[in-house]
């Protein structure tokens, strides 16, 4: 799953035409920012400072990229002339520039490949080869120098590579027509040791036979089987094509979704980030301003969505390891994502906006991008009468329900209406409801099995209950339902409510976990003493917050955020109490991925809470401060030792699984002795 952490604005951008790109350097976590056409940065972004800096006094064409074979910056200048200089080199304009056989477009860095030098034709090949033989005389006739694009009529707008099995590179790129403004795509497969046109060119024109419908948005994204071009059309229509050396279909592809959540009427930004994955920029339908979306081409959901205040029509989109970078206005944003295990319950429904009504109430769309009525039931069905007074249906009485030998009954309903109505009475008493289909029945009939739901809870507030039955029903996610819900209890100083809904949702973001901490830390802070009942009500609603799984980097951020000083300090010690406690603290609750101990949790959260606040704990005076961290390094010596007994334990055990005898000692028990005596 795609998740978005947070943004910060890194430099500014005095002219947005000079504005060049960015690409990845050579130590991860560090970019190459080329600002200008003749200014090139250095910049590290955990802590957003320049490592080294350039001037040109010639002007570059395109943005600057390392060359991880050469160990070298490489950057090209007025499209003829390259330069190639080292990390300790102080001034650029002293290296020498080796002119080219022929105008270049950009530069494609792929690590442990080379640099792919692409030019202004739409052939391309490897740095090393582009400088050897940029004297030669190239022969036009054979495919890997045959011009395939005229470059007076049409423009080069990105260009990307993906690798395939056996190191195969597949190189893309888009083309803009000057006259008509019509897109292509072109793409093809690369020679892994020249970098040249190895396979066939395929060219793809993104067309629509219907009138009145324009392209928006394009990028190409990788896949777990190849790479799929990606369209976004002015219908919010959006569109995929697997990239294969022989296409299947006709360009743009097949129609997959809706995209509801951008409006479309102004300009996009498309960038494929990561595997089955995009982001898209764009104005927001709802309100005014921006958003950057995560959208997963897999799923054809929206994974996870930032929102600006300000909206640029204007703007571009870079991605270097885990950051997005989007040019917009004169300010350069950095968006740091994670991509993680892909939990589906996060991804049904998040495409929804935060309108509550549906898009589409009564319509659906084929695959033919046209629109048709949903299906409904035959009324003219013939079914046993009903009894008068029963509106169609009769009512259910829970006590059977409840009786596990309540013995099988039949009901007929008149209506399709009448039997969803009774699904959604039975829904609200916590009745599960299990449809199951046999052979044996007839065409019209099916078997419900009934029974009483004991874990699930209801929110006493009935103005809460209505709205997350509303999001439920629009298809809204877990982290978003909570993200809406949560902040709604604390105001209204709902505590059960909210443990409610840290209940039934299994995917709580950590900026919700925190707050919800510090709201029941206040409350156990602000109780009297002799409230001992209350008391613990709140200690078990913290440990139900406690019982959820989270990200360690992003928590202890959050932690840091919402929690003073002296809330880590209670909050250390229930932990503390509850490490301690030989009574089960925790509530068991789904985890993502692999289920987590008790005591594995426990001294998880102990981490990130001494993480969050480790400067404060280490000035800190404190005698009982620095009383309770002495507990807690007798806790976790006494915890050392229980594991390296358990390490000798189970070797012991593993031993007697396996029918292996122990090494016995060799000491001899002597009940009598036996002396030979030498008789003179």
């Amino acid at each position: 799953m795609a998740k978005i952490l947070s943004y910060f604005h890194l430099c500014p951008i005095n002219d947005e035409e000079e504005f060049l790109g960015l690409s990845r350097d050579q130590t991860k976590g560090n970019v190459i920012n080329t600002l200008g056409k003749n200014i090139i940065i250095n910049v590290k972004l955990s802590n957003q400072k320049q490592i080294t800096s350039w001037t040109a006094l010639d002007k570059l064409s395109s943005k600057v990229v390392y060359d991880f074979n050469s160990k070298e910056y490489v950057g090209v200048f007025g499209r003829k002339w390259i330069r190639c200089w080292s990390a300790d080199c102080s001034d650029i304009n002293k290296i020498k520039k080796l002119k080219l056989s022929k105008p270049a477009n950009s530069l494609v860095s792929i690590e442990n490949a080379g640099t792919i030098v692409l030019y202004t034709d739409g052939t391309c090949e490897s740095l090393e080869y582009a400088i050897e033989t940029r004297k030669e005389k190239k022969d036009l006739s054979l495919p890997q120098f045959k011009p395939i694009i005229d470059p007076s009529s049409v423009d080069i707008l990105s260009s990307t590579f993906f690798k395939g099995v056996n190191d195969s590179i597949l190189f893309t790129f888009f083309v803009k027509s000057r006259d008509t403004r019509e897109m292509d795509l072109i793409y093809y497969k690369l020679d892994n040791e020249t970098l040249r046109i190895l396979g066939p060119i395929n060219r793809l024109e993104l067309l629509r036979d219907e009138k009145n419908v324009r392209l928006c948005g394009f990028t190409v994204v990788d896949s777990s089987s190849c790479p799929n071009l990606v369209s976004i059309w002015s219908d919010r229509r959006i569109f995929m094509m697997a990239l294969r050396p022989s296409p299947s279909e006709d360009a743009p592809g097949h129609f997959v979704s809706m995209l509801t959540a951008i409006n479309v009427d102004h300009p996009l930004s498309v960038l494929g980030v990561s595997r089955d994955c995009i982001a898209i920029y764009g104005a927001n339908s709802s309100q005014e301003g921006g958003a950057l979306l995560l959208y997963n081409t897999q799923f054809k959901v929206i994974e996870s969505k930032q929102l600006f205040k300000v909206f640029f029509t204007n703007s571009r989109l870079w991605t270097v390891d885990t950051y997005i970078f989007l040019a917009a206005g004169q300010k350069l944003a950095v968006i740091s994502f994670r991509i993680s295990k892909e939990q589906l319950s996060d991804m049904l429904g998040s495409q929804r906006s935060m309108n509550l009504t549906s898009f589409v109430d009564t319509e659906c769309i084929n695959t033919d991008a046209e629109l048709e009525e949903v299906l409904e039931f035959d009324k003219t069905t013939s079914t046993q009468p009903i009894n008068d007074g029963t509106n169609g249906h009769s009512d259910y009485d829970m006590a059977e329900i409840c009786d596990i030998n309540m013995d099988t009954k039949q009901r007929a309903f008149e209506r399709s209406e009448d039997l969803l109505a009774d699904l959604r009475s039975l829904q609200q008493n916590d009745i599960l409801i299990d449809i199951k289909l046999d052979e044996d029945l007839l065409a019209d009939m099916a078997e419900l099995k009934l029974s009483s739901n004991i874990n699930s809870t209801h929110f006493d507030s009935k103005t809460i209950q209505s709205i997350v039955s509303e999001l439920e029903r629009i298809g809204e996610s877990e982290i978003a339902i909570s993200n809406i819900i949560i902040p709604m209890c604390i105001e209204s100083n709902l505590p059960e409510d909210l443990v409610v809904c840290i209940r039934n949702y299994s995917n709580i973001s950590e900026k919700m976990l925190a707050i919800s901490i510090k709201y029941f830390i206040d409350k156990i802070r602000t109780e009297e003493p002799d409230s001992v009942e209350l008391l613990n009500k709140y200690k078990s609603q913290l440990n139900a917050i406690l019982s959820c799984s989270f990200e360690p980097d992003v928590m202890v951020e959050q932690l840091r955020a919402y929690l003073n000083f002296d809330q880590v300090q209670i909050l250390l010690n229930h932990i503390f109490n509850a490490v301690n406690s030989e009574e089960k603290q925790l509530e068991e609750r789904p985890q993502n991925g692999e289920p987590i101990d008790e005591d594995i949790l426990l001294v998880k959260w102990f981490t990130v809470v001494v993480d969050s606040h480790f400067h404060q704990f280490i000035l800190s005076r404190d005698t009982k401060l620095v009383e309770q961290l002495t507990q807690w390094k007798e806790t976790v010596d006494n915890l050392l030792v229980d594991i390296q007994q358990s390490k000798t334990i189970s070797a012991m055990l593993y031993n007697l699984v396996d029918s292996k005898l122990m090494a016995k000692e060799n000491v001899a028990t002597k009940w009598y002795s036996v002396e030979e005596v030498k008789l003179y």
